[in-house]
């Protein structure tokens, strides 16, 4: 409560307006204002982030499988190549040598394969028990009109990349085919490790970016906020003393300073106002007595 004086003289207590000065409500004010706006740039970010993310692994993801579809189809002729004599003399023990290797290690990710010959019809065939299963019994005849053009076929499944080489004659007679279905699991194993690596980092950046922006909004904007408003409710209480701190700063916060330290001013100024018009109430009011007096004693 703080006092004013009335024309009379009379003393009248006036409220003082509670500005919300108490610890918790600036603190509180402080927490809202730092952490929304820490939690605005961080979200705004980790959505960048996630999509910069998700095109990189859309990218990365193509360009592993093209490189994929390349190498197996470069392997596939390769095994073409070799097998063209069991396949022209019909010997299975032949054709099935040259792939052993391939067939007895698992990393080489030959899920199955099948050799055909001129008309079509399997000669040999193995399907891996520890890869994804895949049918190449009709693949021949699916693609026969490519492979009489001496072409490769080359296609994507859902978990294989299918590779159909034809085998061709020194003088360019299609004397069968090698079909060879390879597993992509093992590219994909690569890729979600390489999402997983970078979602790690990425969730480590927002948080570290969320750490580091909540200590500069404090300092930078909440800090001086709180200050500011300690100072408008010490004014508003009538404390005079009360020093407006960041008169000097350029920006929206100096501003806010130099707006309450011209209050704080006017405040001063109003009061020496009163206190001259009180003085010179006062003083009026004694002459006025003072004349009254000396007119009673001439009366007398």
């Amino acid at each position: 409560m703080r006092a004013e004086s009335t024309s009379d003289g009379a003393v009248a207590p006036v409220p003082a307006y509670e500005f919300g000065n108490s610890a918790s409500t600036r603190k509180s004010f402080s927490l809202r204002l730092q952490h929304k706006c820490a939690l605005f740039i961080v979200a705004s970010t980790g959505v960048a982030i996630a999509i910069l993310m998700v095109l990189q692994m859309m990218a990365q993801e193509r360009a592993m499988f093209g490189e994929a579809r390349e190498s197996k189809k470069m392997v596939t002729e390769l095994l073409a190549a070799q097998v063209r004599g069991g396949v022209t003399w019909n010997k299975p023990e032949v054709i099935e040598r040259a792939y052993a290797a391939l067939a007895r290690n698992p990393e080489s990710d030959l899920a199955a394969t099948t050799s055909f010959d001129k008309s079509n019809k399997a000669i040999t065939r193995f399907q891996s028990e520890a890869l994804a299963k895949y049918d190449l019994s009709n693949i021949a005849d699916a693609h026969a009109k490519t492979l009489d053009g001496g072409r490769t076929v080359t296609f994507d499944a859902p978990d294989h990349i299918v590779v159909v080489a034809p085998i061709m004659s020194k003088s360019g007679e299609r004397l069968g085919a090698l079909a060879a279905a390879w597993s992509t699991e093992s590219i994909k194993a690569k890729i979600r490790s390489s999402l997983y690596q970078a979602l790690g980092i990425s969730v480590i950046m927002v948080v570290l970016l969320a750490l580091a922006l909540t200590v500069y909004i404090s300092r930078a904007v909440s800090r001086p906020i709180g200050r500011m408003t300690s100072v408008m409710a010490d004014l508003a209480r009538g404390t005079e003393n009360a020093d407006v701190p960041d008169l000097r700063r350029g920006d929206e916060i100096g501003g806010i300073a130099r707006a309450v330290q011209f209050f704080k001013e006017r405040m001063i100024e109003n009061r020496h106002m009163r206190e001259r018009q009180d003085e010179l109430g006062r003083s009026k009011r004694q002459d006025a007595g003072g004349c009254r007096e000396g007119r009673g004693s001439r009366t007398s």
